[in-house]
């Protein structure tokens, strides 16, 4: 079973909080906070991939093969995580993705690595 996690970004303070600081906010401070889960995936490090996350990978199709620098975001339509390729205007659902996640590695994220591709506000 997938641990349910989940961090913020701190718009007043810029910074990211994670559960332990998270919890010990008060309701009012909420709105000053983007919340983002964890997707129960780990990078080649071992480290955890989280909503919002940039992650780089190696991608093979028939005729093309590179490694690809996508954000990590929930599909609705999808019901799944996907990796939003924004300089290549679309999207892969994770779950379909024919990928080696040994390769998977979180290079920032969209609220502190910002100049990685265009940032979200």
């Amino acid at each position: 079973m997938r641990e349910i996690k989940f961090r913020a970004w701190d718009k007043a303070e810029k910074q990211m909080r994670y559960l332990t600081d998270i919890v010990k906010l008060g309701k009012s401070e909420t709105d000053r906070h983007i919340h983002m889960q964890f997707t129960g995936l780990h990078d080649k490090n071992g480290k955890e991939v989280y909503d919002g996350d940039r992650v780089s990978l190696w991608f093979e199709e028939a005729f093309f093969s590179d490694t690809i620098v996508g954000e990590i975001d929930w599909s609705d339509s999808g019901s799944g995580w996907i990796v939003d390729f924004p300089d290549r205007g679309h999207s892969i659902l994770i779950s379909s993705l024919d990928i080696d996640y040994a390769q998977l590695e979180v290079i920032g994220n969209i609220y502190e690595n910002g100049e990685l591709s265009g940032a979200k506000p």
